[in-house]
């Protein structure tokens, strides 16, 4: 199955206190339904992950919090381009057998052969 997970968005009004996460199956039969959600409250939210994921960033951590019970089975995971990044999908692939989809921030790690790489219009490379 595939999962969608829906955050908000930083840039928007409502980007201070209250923050609601949704983990959503992606297949049509299962639309409406969702795996998990939580809602977060400030700095001090306690995101439960994996001791071997202390090194990723908060919002990468978010990913790995709302993925827990699906790791390990292979599952595709899309996620906004704020809480993806190079460290998180190397982390989910290698140690947590989880595919993610998402556009990669350019501050947040794409491979200098990618940075390099010259495209033509509407062309893209992947990993």
């Amino acid at each position: 199955y595939k999962y969608f997970l829906l955050f908000l968005n930083r840039s928007k009004r409502a980007r201070f206190g209250i923050k609601v996460y949704f983990n959503c199956p992606a297949d049509e039969k299962w639309q409406g339904y969702s795996w998990a959600f939580e809602i977060f409250y400030g700095k001090e939210s306690n995101l439960a992950v994996p001791p071997d994921a202390d090194h990723l960033g908060k919002s990468e951590k978010a990913v790995v919090h709302m993925m827990l019970g699906l790791l390990g089975t292979w599952r595709q995971v899309y996620a906004d381009n704020w809480f993806c990044s190079l460290a998180l999908a190397e982390y989910l692939y290698t140690k947590r057998q989880t595919y993610l989809t998402g556009i990669v921030r350019e501050g947040r790690g794409p491979p200098q052969f990618l940075q390099d790489e010259r495209l033509h219009k509407k062309s893209s490379s992947f990993v």
